[in-house]
């Protein structure tokens, strides 16, 4: 009997020691889940959604605009003459300069925007729900508070930099028009024109 009881008191242990693994296996699983759904969404660099991200939530935001009849504007927004920043400066630099600009995107746009990274140096923001007129005024804003952005502590010869953005909005038909395509043309007019501005 006392054998008996032994092994029984053995066998509880070790079933109570296989449950406990199997809990922190399961947690350290969530945690790498939640991870790797981050990563899934999130540009690496600047912590603003990747262009993944963005297109699936683009795509939602085109369809419920004209669903509901709301407007949408699309903002993609380039950081003028930056590879001169990396050349001169440094790309660790850079790589700052870009999270201090993404983050004053997020920042400045509504909680209910759509900010991220696009790629290299260039950002989008989804305007939900807003006309052309008000994104342009957005847009804006936009434009003049990265030109004010000091940058000298990250080194002594970089003042700020500049942004050029394009704009487009559709308010009839936003899933007919492709909003990031006409916004890519009016940076490309905003860059001919002299950059530091905002076409639409």
């Amino acid at each position: 009997e006392r054998r008996r009881g032994d092994e029984l008191a053995t066998a509880l242990d070790a079933a109570r020691e296989s449950e406990r693994q199997k809990q922190a296996l399961l947690a350290q699983l969530s945690q790498q889940s939640d991870m790797l759904r981050q990563l899934a969404r999130e540009d690496g660099l600047t912590g603003l959604s990747n262009r993944r991200w963005l297109d699936a939530q683009l795509d939602r935001e085109r369809e419920r605009a004209r669903r509901y009849h709301h407007c949408l504007a699309v903002a993609m927004i380039d950081i003028d003459h930056f590879k001169s920043v990396n050349d001169r400066f440094s790309h660790r630099v850079g790589d700052e300069v870009l999270r201090r600009v993404g983050r004053l995107l997020r920042d400045t746009c509504r909680s209910g925007d759509i900010v991220g990274r696009y790629g290299g140096e260039e950002f989008i923001v989804v305007l939900v729900e807003t006309p052309l007129d008000t994104a342009r005024s957005v847009c804006e804003k936009l434009r003049q508070r990265v030109a004010a952005l000091d940058l000298s502590p990250l080194h002594p010869d970089l003042r700020r930099v500049t942004v050029s953005i394009g704009l487009s909005g559709d308010a009839d038909d936003p899933v007919a028009t492709d909003l990031v395509h006409a916004a890519d043309q009016q940076l490309y007019r905003a860059k001919r024109e002299g950059r530091d501005r905002v076409c639409a």
